[in-house]
């Protein structure tokens, strides 16, 4: 017990620690010490800040973390207070004069950050976006090559896809409530990109527009994954199958870039929901689980595994259709599609849940749609509550890996 009072540390009111061993004079007159655990930090008292300078710049940087951060990453949060937060920052230590100083100060934040935006986010959607792109083009060329090449037949159903995917995207958008002019857009494949700039410069959203950008980005996102780069991919899976004489190195790149896109999309898109502030606070059971030590290493990993789940999947089902016939396929993707979708009705789960696009159609295009995510690129934001659910997410992706070998069994040795 001596030697603990002798080594211990006094703490003054104003916060400022004096390491020198206590006396008999320091027990009599100083008042008791807290604990350490309690010690006042800026936040909590700025008598221990020196200066008028670096109080303000605290001051400062507690509101950008405590209230505009937060109202940026959501802005349906609570609106902010500047005269609450200034009369909690006297009550913390603040002069009345430092305290009109910092008004002035938390005036010119709001207008300098709401201002700015994110320059490397926008690299990084840019980043994306040439990636997308430099896979819709590829496809194309494949498609000319195939014409030159009088396999019409493939060509046909290599633009039918492409075609169907645009007009998907023309539809998320009138589904959506946004104009006309976005909807025209989708009809040419730039929807992806406009909503990528529209969610990167932090624009406002559209006045009837149903979702946030982010969210609207997302749609847009898998919407293209799911309608353009998996049933591109399929059909040059089967056209290296079966016209092994007409294969080019213009294919393979096309393939592979097929691959990757979905594989890249599914995983940075999901990493920026899972480190969202907004959906860590509102799903803190569903997001969060990105580390922040090795999310580089967690980033090449889920980039891996979905690329190549999309690989093997696509991979068995080209086998199938190439070893027997198209309708082999048909049915037992029609028979997956049904199964899943009586399993969501057991849960009461099926339908859309957003207001005005919970009808029967919507609610059956969209279930489409998480099914084709199922196929060959499982987003995570699928299993949430209002999607397929946790179990039926799972189960489904469990089964998914798992009937590829059966595929493979049935391609080699029965048909």
């Amino acid at each position: 017990r001596r030697n603990r009072m002798r080594n211990r540390t006094i703490l003054p009111e104003n916060g400022v620690s004096k390491r020198r061993r206590t006396s008999i004079l320091d027990l009599l007159v100083s008042p008791a010490a807290p604990e350490i655990g309690n010690q006042p930090t800026f936040r909590q008292n700025y008598r221990a800040l020196k200066t008028t300078e670096e109080r303000i710049e605290k001051a400062i940087q507690v509101f950008r973390k405590d209230c505009l951060d937060p109202f940026l990453e959501d802005p349906d949060t609570e609106p902010i207070e500047l005269d609450s937060f200034v009369s909690a920052q006297l009550a913390k230590g603040l002069t009345s004069a430092e305290a009109d100083k910092l008004k002035g100060a938390l005036v010119n934040a709001l207008a300098v950050d709401i201002k700015e935006f994110d320059h490397f986010k926008v690299m990084k959607t840019f980043a994306k976006a040439v990636l997308s792109y430099f896979d819709i083009v590829t496809d194309v060329l494949v498609l000319v090559d195939l014409v030159t090449k009088s396999n019409t037949s493939m060509g046909v159903v290599q633009g039918i896809s492409l075609g169907f995917s645009f007009l998907c995207q023309s539809f998320l958008g009138l589904a959506l409530g946004q104009p006309l002019w976005v909807v025209f857009l989708g009809l040419v494949g730039m929807k992806p990109a406009l909503e990528s700039y529209r969610d990167a410069t932090r624009a406002k959203p559209f006045p009837n527009q149903k979702m946030l950008n982010d969210q609207a980005l997302l749609l847009a996102r898998m919407c293209e994954v799911i309608t353009e780069a998996i049933p591109q991919a399929v059909v040059q899976t089967l056209v290296l199958l079966k016209y092994p004489e007409q294969r080019t190195s213009l294919q393979f790149v096309s393939l592979l870039a097929s691959f990757l896109t979905t594989g890249f999309v599914v995983a940075s898109t999901n990493r920026e929901f899972d480190t969202s502030k907004h959906w860590k606070r509102n799903e803190p059971l569903l997001c969060g689980y990105v580390p922040k030590d090795g999310a580089n290493r967690q980033m090449v990993a889920s980039v891996s595994f979905f690329t190549f789940y999309n690989f093997v999947k696509v991979f068995s089902l080209c086998l199938l259709i190439a070893s027997s016939s198209f309708r082999y396929a048909a049915g037992l993707l029609t028979l997956e599609f049904l199964m899943i979708l009586a399993w969501r009705m057991s849960y009461k789960n099926w339908r859309f849940y957003k207001r005005g696009m919970d009808g029967i159609g919507m609610s059956l295009f969209t279930h489409f749609c998480e099914y084709l995510c199922l196929l060959a690129a499982p987003f995570p934001l699928v299993r949430f509550p209002t999607f397929l659910t946790p179990r039926v997410y799972t189960g489904s992706l469990a089964y998914m890996l798992g009937v590829n070998f059966v595929i493979i069994f049935f391609s080699y040795r029965v048909f």
